[in-house]
């Protein structure tokens, strides 16, 4: 028994001191609970209530944030020696990225046959779709390569999935936060990613976010290239 609580002592200590290697990294960890429970208290405010902003009860915003979620996993894709020989950085991450894709829209069907009462399915969707799978592709490329250069101990990636619920608007509106994090929402790409997905599920169309995707990725694709 003492060598079973001395080997848990030492992996515990040695583990400990691993991540404080990373100050970067253990100040990300301990921030995102800290924006977990901000996202909570905000959400917690705007229950059941109509959303002037948007045009539709509480329930029905959620909701369209239920069906955003099921893409968020896309993430940053693990690239070996052999991907890259095989072929193009492009074409892994794409690949990953459309495989992702594929999988959320199986998990968002569900969700949509569900609550088909409390949403307003427009056609915008063909549109803005193909610009969310754009700005999913761009991003996930951004976090491959950040990934790949901080050798997968990746404080960006833990910040921008720290923020999804907070900053991007899923659960409640971003206009609910104060003004300087509503204003900080509309410069990431959290936002924007989730408004293509929802936006047109409420019967709205979301221009900015389009425009945002446009030039989002044209000043992203010369720097992933860099």
């Amino acid at each position: 028994m003492e060598k079973f609580l001395k080997g848990i002592s030492f992996f515990t200590i040695v583990t400990l001191k691993s991540l404080s290697t990373y100050k970067v990294n253990l100040a990300v960890f301990f921030a995102s609970a800290w924006i977990g429970a901000l996202s909570y208290f905000f959400n917690a405010n705007f229950r059941d209530v109509v959303i002037s902003e948007y045009g539709v009860n509480y329930t029905s915003f959620a909701v369209a944030g239920a069906v955003a979620t099921c893409f968020l996993s896309v993430t940053s894709v693990v690239l070996t020696p052999q991907d890259l020989t095989l072929f193009g950085f492009w074409e892994r991450v794409v690949g990953g990225v459309a495989a992702d894709f594929t999988l959320g829209i199986a998990k968002a069907l569900p969700v949509l046959a569900l609550a088909s009462g409390m949403l307003k399915p427009t056609v915008w969707l063909a549109l803005t779709v193909p610009m969310a799978f754009l700005l999913f592709v761009v991003v996930s490329a951004l976090l491959t390569v950040s990934d790949t250069l901080t050798f997968y101990e990746n404080p960006v990636r833990w910040a921008f999935f720290g923020f999804w619920n907070l900053l991007g608007g899923v659960w409640f509106p971003v206009e609910a936060l104060p003004s300087y994090l509503k204003y900080l929402a509309y410069l990431l790409p959290q936002y924007h990613m989730v408004a293509l997905m929802r936006d047109p599920l409420i019967g709205k169309l979301p221009l900015f976010s389009m425009a945002y995707a446009i030039l989002f990725t044209s000043i992203s694709l010369p720097a992933v290239k860099w």
